[in-house]
């Protein structure tokens, strides 16, 4: 007799959907999860490792031809005759696509997974009274036709968590990154959740140097809802580094290749234009005929296309001004337009201004190009998005749109975190002038960062004849520490330097403050077991007399020489991933270990 008892039940209210797909993943669970309405409606999903792979909700959200209409694959018309022929055949409507050739294989897998991404949003709108029930092992939708198309379990766990409320589990998690840095874990699978260009600048930013939440908003990469769910879908999924020896979720051959989503093809119907991108291109298309013959048409110009012409004229003017220009200037929209419109505004300009569009008569614009085209992704991913819209809006009625000069500010922030990464690799490998230069590059770049300061005066420290210097390096250490006060390489760093000065009771203080801050720090509880031991040396020898006089002073802490193969300059302060899995205990499992109970 078949079991059909579930694996696992619950309500939505205490697992909604997103953590349901996170908690499949995370055990690679494969069976039917069954959600019931309280009205006795029944949906299905298919997991297959924690892969969504089949989906059947209790009522129709949007069709498949519905989807290919949207993205310009093809016409109402079309669609609607193309599926009635598909049912008179009784075939679905992707499989009489492919066999009639309208569209081919892979096109018409991405669009279903695209479909599916629409039904998965659908289902975190359900009742939270709704209960699901897992069944593991157990495939409850083999006898509907169609084979299935897996999406990539990352990719929707950052839209629904992108379209998720506020609540107080998005509160809580991201809270726990105010004080603490995020530092991205070097087997992370970010390409895998389809960001766009505003999520991978944040995360270029993180690669960079690890941050915390108030230092990302000071960015002002992303506004602060959707940088609040990306941090949330990252440290759900396990992306950060956070002391726990599992690897991240969606790691694996069986992961691959199946995150892509059906793009847009062509545009939708014409619209008013507006100023921005379009007019600048229309009004060149309007005058291609002047162009050509204008004496401003270098030599190079004169064996292109009009069209190439046309296109270099359009890209060059485009250039000068789209940094200026607002979102909705930049698509050549109305603010009341709707998604619909943005859309078809966008891909509009797309199939002009992509880079790989431009081609090779314009291969030397297309760095100008992928700049443009990055500005119109972040304008269409901004607008179409009800919450980043939302926010984007009310900073224009503020004027807080960023300026060039913020803009340029995030670019030296990011040059800055490159650059001091550099310096402290170069630093281990005693390249202590390359290390200065780069330190210093942070430090001008961005000087508002207390362990930039911090590690230039540790360099200027350790090079060879700075004795000298070491009066002015404690000044810089000392106002590194006062920027950072809770940093601990910055007291570490001071208390070497105060040691070789003869200040050792301000440098055991500093040693102190370090072991209390990590009380896994090898040199600085090194330098407090010397001390203790000098001490207790102390108290146990009678004094001596004359010139055999015992000092009275505290013994040398700290007082080893960068020649010293066992000075911190050879020796890496970095906690090791034993002692940060102690600072930072994690329970075996995940974070969601018990959203599915056996």
């Amino acid at each position: 007799m078949t079991n059909l008892t579930p694996s696992a039940t619950g309500t939505l209210e205490k697992s909604p959907v997103l953590h349901l797909l996170v908690s499949a993943l995370e055990h690679e669970m494969s069976g039917t999860l069954v959600i019931e309405t309280p009205t006795g409606e029944r949906s299905a999903l298919l997991l297959d490792r924690g892969i969504p792979t089949k989906l059947r909700i209790a009522e129709p959200v949007e069709r498949f031809g519905s989807v290919l209409v949207k993205l310009g694959w093809f016409d109402e018309q079309t669609s609607e005759k193309s599926f009635e022929e598909a049912a008179a055949a009784g075939k679905l409507h992707g499989e009489y696509l492919t066999e009639s050739g309208v569209l081919n294989a892979d096109v018409i897998m991405r669009g279903l997974r695209q479909q599916m991404l629409h039904k998965l949003l659908w289902a975190c709108s359900l009742e939270p009274t709704s209960v699901y029930g897992l069944y593991e092992g157990r495939d409850f939708l083999a006898r509907f036709a169609g084979a299935g198309t897996p999406i990539s379990p990352l990719h929707a766990i950052w839209q629904l968590a992108l379209a998720m409320e506020e609540s107080s589990s998005l509160n809580n998690l991201v809270g726990r990154f105010e004080s603490q840095a995020m530092r991205i874990h070097p087997r992370a699978v970010l390409e895998k959740f389809g960001f766009g260009a505003a999520e991978r600048a944040l995360l270029d930013a993180l690669k960079a140097r690890p941050q915390t939440v108030p230092e990302l908003k000071r960015l002002n990469i992303l506004p602060a809802p959707v940088l609040h769910r990306a941090i949330y879908a990252l440290a759900l999924t396990r992306q950060f580094e956070l002391g726990s020896s599992a690897d991240p979720m969606g790691v694996g051959a069986h992961y691959e290749g199946i995150h892509e989503l059906l793009e847009q093809r062509k545009a939708r119907p014409s619209r008013p234009e507006t100023i921005g991108t379009t007019s600048v291109i229309s009004s060149v298309a309007a005058n291609k005929k002047a162009i050509i013959q204008s004496s401003a048409i270098g030599a190079e110009n004169q064996t292109q296309t009009p069209e190439a012409i046309e296109k270099r004229r359009a890209l060059k003017s485009l250039a000068a001004s789209y940094e200026q220009l607002d979102y909705y200037q930049l698509l050549g929209i109305e603010r009341s337009a709707n998604t619909e419109q943005i859309q078809a505004a966008f891909f509009q300009l797309a199939k002009q201004l992509h880079p790989d569009k431009l081609g090779p008569d314009l291969a030397d614009l297309r760095d100008t190009g992928s700049r443009i085209f990055s500005r119109l992704t972040d304008a269409q991913q901004t607008l179409t998005d009800p919450n980043r819209r939302t926010e984007y809006d009310r900073q224009l009625a503020r004027g807080l749109t960023a300026s060039d000069d913020e803009q340029d500010r995030i670019q030296l922030v990011v040059h800055a975190a490159t650059s001091f990464q550099k310096a402290e690799v170069l630093f281990k490998k005693r390249m202590f002038a390359a290390a200065e230069l780069e330190a210093k590059r942070a430090h001008d770049d961005d000087p508002e960062q207390s362990d930039y300061l911090a590690l230039l005066a540790w360099i200027q420290a350790n090079k060879p004849n700075s004795e000298t210097q070491l009066p002015q390096i404690l000044d810089r250490l000392n106002l590194a520490v006062k920027m950072g006060p809770e940093n601990e390489k910055n007291r570490f760093y001071r208390a070497q330097v105060l040691s070789r000065l003869g200040r050792h009771r301000e440098a055991l203080a500093d040693y102190r403050f370090v072991v209390s801050k990590n009380p896994h720090h090898i040199d600085a509880l090194r330098e407090l077991r010397i001390w203790e031991m000098r001490r207790k040396g102390q108290e146990s020898s009678p004094p001596l007399r004359g010139n055999g006089l015992r000092s009275s002073s505290p013994p040398p802490v700290g007082s080893r020489r960068p020649s010293d193969p066992h000075h911190p300059a050879r020796t890496s302060t970095t906690p090791s991933p034993n002692s940060r899995k102690s600072q930072n205990p994690t329970p075996k499992g995940g974070m969601l270990s018990k959203f599915f109970k056996r």
